[in-house]
Formats: structure tokens, sequence, C-alpha cells
């Protein structure tokens, strides 16, 4: 990998939220894959990001998933998804996990 300034290693890290920004992402090297709640803005035309639910943000991180296999992929948790309790905020987070 590429180093950086200071001599350590550095990462491309691209955001998608379908199947083709997934497979250009693939395609294009990146080494790490991030579903940011941007989404909520960019493809469901919220006013922000905040307005998003975890159910909405589910289905964009399952897109990608299912679109690479061999590039780790990030999922934002939404606002409020970890707010409530601990217990509330665990769940909501293995929900992202495919």
């Amino acid at each position: 990998a590429p180093k950086t300034a200071t001599g350590a290693e550095s990462i491309a890290m691209v955001t998608a939220y379908d199947a083709p920004s997934t497979r250009f992402a693939t395609q294009g090297g990146a080494d790490v894959i991030l579903v940011g709640d941007s989404v909520a803005t960019v493809m469901l035309g919220y006013e922000s990001p905040m307005q998003m639910s975890h159910e909405e943000m589910l289905v964009f991180v399952s897109a990608v998933c299912r679109s690479t296999k061999n590039i780790p992929v990030v999922g934002d948790m939404v606002w409020g998804s970890y707010h409530i309790t601990k217990e509330q905020a665990v769940a909501n987070a293995i929900d992202l996990i495919h």
C-alpha cells in the first residue's frame, strides 16, 4: 500500500450506497467501503442525516454488503440508534453486521 508523508501506510476508503457504486469502488481498488449516514441527504432527499431511520440505513448497508465479498464495509449508526440504552445500541450495531 502507498505510504503517507510520515511513512504510515495509507488506505482508500470510498463511500457507496448501492450495488453500482459498490462495483465501481471495488473495481477502483478501494480498501474499505463506507456506507455513511450522508445517504439520507444524497439518496433519500432528507434535509439532514438525523431524519433517517435505522431501518432505512439497514437497506443501504445490506445492498453494499451483498455487492462485495472481499472488501470490509463500515456502516454508520444513524442518529437515535445508539441513544436509547446500551443494550439497544448493541442490538442496532449487530443489525448492521452482515
